[in-house]
């Protein structure tokens, strides 16, 4: 089953390790992660999210975007963290992003074990685990909403990465070079 999968590697993670160190090959990974979420996006025909970091998240919380909560036919997070206490008593209280990431993995494998994903998909979270297996750390921008921080990376606001300079919704990250990933 892909959610025991999914639940190994991010057990692979010594969570309080997490914000420890950062570098800028933290921020050529999270490229990567911008980079197969927009080929993600293009491949289920999700087009108009702003910003997209904050939207995929909602989608796999909500399944769409018009739906009420109580409607939505996979499991909300609050029922994926309680069928998983162990894995979420070891992520960091203070890294809400980092948590609901880790649900958002979750919710795609019980997808995918339900027929409703393709297994391929999961690979796209991977350049975040290894950031935090490195003891990196993401965050959302203190300076902007529609902003990511890599701790020791940099700044990245996702407007660069999804729309082109006439403001058209086209995600930029698909023509991103693809970054070949050296460690799980």
């Amino acid at each position: 089953m892909y959610i025991d999968l999914a639940l190994e590697r991010l057990n692979q993670i010594e969570w309080d390790k997490i914000g420890t160190k950062g570098d800028r090959q933290d921020a050529e990974l999270f490229s990567e992660f911008t980079r197969r979420l927009a080929h993600y996006f293009k491949k289920i025909n999700l087009q108009n999210t702003n910003p997209p970091m904050w939207q995929f998240i909602k989608l796999f919380y909500r399944g769409d975007f018009t739906e009420d909560i109580e409607s939505y036919k996979h499991s909300t997070f609050e029922e994926i963290e309680a069928r998983f206490p162990q894995l979420f008593e070891k992520i960091p209280q203070n890294t809400h992003f980092v948590k609901n990431l880790a649900l958002s993995y979750l919710q795609m494998a019980i997808d995918i074990d339900n027929s409703e994903a393709d297994p391929d998909d999961l690979e796209l979270f991977e350049p975040i685990w290894i950031i935090f297996q490195r003891g990196g750390l993401i965050y959302r921008g203190e300076h902007s909403s529609s902003a990511v921080e890599v701790l020791k990376g940099g700044f990245f606001p996702l407007g660069k990465y999804w729309y082109d300079g006439n403001g058209s919704n086209i995600h930029g990250a698909l023509n991103l070079k693809p970054l070949e990933l050296k460690s799980k």
